[in-house]
């Protein structure tokens, strides 16, 4: 064998070694200190992270999901709540969940979850599902944030109060401009423009807003806007088929996420009750069994949901529910709140990493 070609063999034989004693580091810590990590994703999706930061590249999520087959952690929510309901959690352990019900979660996801056999639930708003129009908050996006022209100032009517927003610096907006602030978020402390100021405003108004109210106000910004939203098939919701064919094979749970997906602690118990209730029948009947898991939208305690909330949540039938924050579960942790951690466009490596320090904190 030549110098270099031995080079290159000793290279590539340490670099498993090294990715070998990674794994099993991490198998030791989760170990020694026993607990369920689960996982939130929402959009697995060739298309750019967004304004939430929420969408994981493909190939992004296929190195995630590697690393969870390596490492031989992946359990299902369902195993998940039947060890708590027994004060028997798992040693360690991955749950893997999506909210909301993006059709690329059947199309893009499934088949790599599929080829490691690693089971998901997937919590589906079902007042989405055959949704001509994206989610309000994509909509959102697709006004304020893509390329155009817009009025110097827009107005809206929110909670009963007139608002408006001053675009008068950036109403028009150029693909350079699209371009430069692609990675904003709406979590960024940073706001580089008027248009990213309305944005965030808009977003923390309508996020406690009835879904109709919602409708109303983006029905009235297109219309000042002097354009119709043009849905993106990369950001469309699923179909009722894809809801039945995603739930196939018993690899994948399906879970409730609320009919509209409204903040469920804004409204009155007897709202909170339909967008809880109705949104299990109607999971049910297209996939045809029970559905016994639930995700509180946006899942924040005190805002989302409450204690109002948990109880509809328990009288409805469910056996378990996942909030927005972080956290790992450990053992007497109450099963209607389970904590989870957001995944972000990682690579695998990355990835790794924040799978490590949410073992051992």
């Amino acid at each position: 064998m030549r110098c270099g070609a031995w080079w290159r063999f000793a290279g590539r034989l340490m670099e498993r070694l090294v990715t070998r004693v990674k794994h099993l580091g991490l198998r030791l810590r989760s170990s020694v200190r026993p607990g369920v990590v689960t996982l939130l994703y929402h959009k697995v999706t060739s298309t750019r992270p967004g304004s939430f930061g929420l969408a994981v590249s493909a190939p992004h999520f296929f190195e995630h999901m590697e690393v969870l087959h390596k490492i031989g952690c992946a359990v299902d929510l369902a195993g998940l709540v039947q060890d708590t309901r027994h004060n028997l959690p798992r040693r360690r352990g991955v749950v893997v969940t999506f909210d909301d019900g993006y059709a690329d979660n059947y199309l893009v996801a499934k088949p790599i979850l599929s080829r490691f056999g690693i089971p998901a639930t997937v919590f589906v708003a079902s007042g989405f599902l055959d949704q001509k129009r994206e989610c309000w908050s994509d909509e959102l996006e697709s006004l304020l944030l893509l390329p155009g022209r817009l009025p110097r100032r827009l107005a809206w009517i929110v909670h009963g109060r007139e608002q408006a927003g001053d675009l008068s610096d950036c109403a028009e907006y150029s693909y350079e401009l699209c371009d430069r602030y692609r990675g904003w978020t709406v979590r960024s402390d940073t706001v580089p423009t008027s248009r990213h100021k309305v944005f965030r405003q808009l977003f923390e108004q309508l996020r406690t807003a009835p879904h109709v109210e919602r409708v109303t106000v983006l029905n009235d910004l297109w219309r000042q806007a002097g354009r119709s939203p043009i849905p993106r098939e990369s950001h469309r919701f699923l179909r009722r088929a894809e809801l039945a064919k995603l739930a196939e094979g018993g690899l994948i749970e399906i879970g409730a996420h609320s009919v509209t997906h409204c903040s469920l602690g804004s409204l009155p118990v007897s709202q909170q009750r339909h967008e809880i209730r109705q949104c299990k029948l109607t999971l049910e009947e297209i996939v045809g069994h029970p559905v016994t898991s639930m995700s509180y939208p946006f899942g924040s305690s005190g805002v989302d949901y409450d204690v109002r909330t948990v109880s509809e949540v328990k009288a409805a039938g469910f056996a378990c529910a996942c909030v927005g924050t972080p956290g790992t579960m450990r053992s007497q942790m109450p099963r209607f709140e389970i904590p989870r951690d957001v995944v972000l466009d990682w690579d695998g490596d990355e990835f790794e990493k924040h799978l490590r320090w949410w073992f051992i904190r």
